[in-house]
């Protein structure tokens, strides 16, 4: 006879004496913590058990024997403390006896990461004849290990903003969203403007800001905004922003840049600032204020000027330092001078 069908069945299997660890899935150089272990009796009578620990890629604190009473069908929780000190794997060996004759051990590994990131700071002064010293200070905590310090000088300002560009370009043939193509632009803006006239700006040229220009103009929405992706994302107010940041500066320049799409920008902006919304999920201050800062740089300052003042008048307690430091600037391009009391305001809010 043959019988054909499906069924299932479950089997559980244990040990008289089973360890069962409790590690983390990874540490960061740095880390201190406990490595546990739950010991299990599984038999009938109460044992005496003692359980052992080895461990590589960390420092134990205290390496010694735990030797332990577990009742039968108990279990206790042991502990040993460690430092993560180095990147790379730990490897930790849990091994058990007990006076009843059984045993047990289990060896466990995870990864220790190096937690760091890179911190830029940057001074500058004037260089004459005199010899001069420049002091670097690291904080107590700081980890020494596998730690690099690199030191560039550059002759100028702008030779230290011109290094930094090529990050800005795309490191494949891939679609670049309007933020990318914008903040290029921004950038390449900024070196033009600082370079001397007729010194070169290595990837900061004119061609490469008016093909820039050319391509954010091209993606403009009949709605006057932009969105991140074309054709499928909705326009959006904080990529406008951007795109019409990207305009102004390039416009400072002397590219030419059509005052039509800075005006339907301009107006769907205005349109988003302007319109009701729900009470519970207003626009940010902060957000308002870049908007306002973006406008201010395409030339709009003096339509928007008197929302400036009304955006610190209304959230001078809600704003960030980031938005107040946006509206400061939105008036610095309106004309507004340091005798003006809100540009005094804002920056003895930001001083503070």
């Amino acid at each position: 006879d043959i019988l054909v069908g499906e069924a299932t069945n479950e089997l559980v299997s244990t040990r008289p004496l089973l360890l069962r660890p409790a590690l983390p899935r990874f540490l960061r150089v740095g880390d201190q913590v406990h490595l546990r272990v739950l010991v299990r009796n599984a038999t009938d009578a109460s044992t005496t058990a003692t359980v052992g620990i080895e461990a590589s890629g960390l420092r134990l604190g205290d390496q010694s024997d735990r030797t332990v009473n577990v009742g039968a069908g108990q279990s206790v929780v042991l502990a040993w403390p460690a430092l993560a000190f180095e990147e790379g794997t730990a490897t930790v060996t849990f091994d058990g006896r007990a006076t009843n004759g059984t045993e047990d051990a289990v060896q466990i590994e995870f990864p220790v990461h190096l937690d760091v990131s890179p911190e830029a700071v940057a001074t500058n002064g004037v260089v004459t004849g005199a010899p001069a010293l420049e002091a670097i200070y690291l904080p107590e905590f700081a980890i020494l290990e596998g730690g690099a310090l690199d030191i560039s000088v550059q002759p100028t300002l702008v030779g230290s903003i011109a290094s930094e560009l090529p990050s800005f370009f795309p490191r494949w043939d891939e679609y670049e969203s309007a933020v990318g193509i914008s903040s290029r632009a921004i950038a390449i803006s900024a070196v033009l403007r600082a370079t001397p006239e007729g010194a070169p700006a290595g990837l900061a040229t004119s061609s490469r800001l008016r093909s820039d220009i050319a391509t954010l103009l091209g993606r403009q929405r009949s709605d006057g905004g932009w969105a991140w992706c074309d054709p499928r994302c909705d326009t959006s107010p904080l990529v406008t922003a951007w795109a019409i940041l990207a305009l102004g500066e390039a416009s400072h320049t002397g590219i030419q840049v059509d005052e039509s799409s800075v005006q339907r920008a301009d107006s769907y902006l205005a349109g988003h600032m302007n319109r009701v919304v729900d009470l519970e999920s207003p626009i940010a201050p902060g957000e308002r204020a870049m908007y306002l800062y973006a406008l201010a740089v395409a030339g709009r300052g003096e339509t928007h000027e008197p929302e400036m003042r009304a955006v610190f008048e209304q959230y001078r307690a809600q704003l960030e330092p980031s938005g107040k430091a946006y509206l400061l600037l939105a008036l610095h391009e309106t004309g507004a001078t340091n005798d003006d009391t809100y540009v005094e305001r804002l920056l003895n809010d930001l001083a503070s």
